[in-house]
């Protein structure tokens, strides 16, 4: 079977790298190949990468406390694509007062498939990348 292709990504307005880092590792243990943009990508690259090597998943992590406002951004930038039928997860840190079901819900909505909030135990996760290469097995055979 081949491996299921994941674009990982930290937002435009997100300097941090260990979680990215942390992730790529996490992600090929559970057998994935990963491309990791790094942090700080733009739409634009992000967009461009998904067109010149279409993935299974697109992650994004984002630990700065703004994940609502960078994932429903690029959410909005999706949307003015015109092609693409890439998957989308995103993770990371909410600000202290933030609501964590509402910001998980307006994420869903605004085009996400899962949204991992707050979370310091990767296993939801893990789980989550288990039931996905589950529900892909027949596409990634070749």
């Amino acid at each position: 079977m081949t491996q299921p292709k994941v674009l990982l990504a930290g937002p435009p307005a997100d300097a941090h790298t260990w979680n990215l880092i942390y992730l790529e590792l996490l992600l090929q243990e559970n057998g994935f190949c990963v491309t990791n943009l790094g942090p700080n990508v733009t739409h634009a690259l992000l967009f461009e990468t998904l067109t010149r090597t279409p993935q299974d998943l697109v992650v994004v992590s984002c630990l700065n406390g703004s994940v609502k406002q960078e994932g429903l951004a690029l959410m909005e930038a999706r949307s003015a694509r015109t092609r693409g039928g890439e998957i989308f997860v995103i993770g990371g840190a909410l600000q202290e007062q933030e609501d964590i079901s509402g910001t998980q819900r307006a994420l869903i909505q605004a085009g996400f498939l899962d949204a991992f909030l707050n979370e310091s135990d990767p296993s939801r996760f893990v789980r989550f990348l288990s039931s996905f290469k589950e529900s892909r097995r027949g596409i990634l055979t070749s």
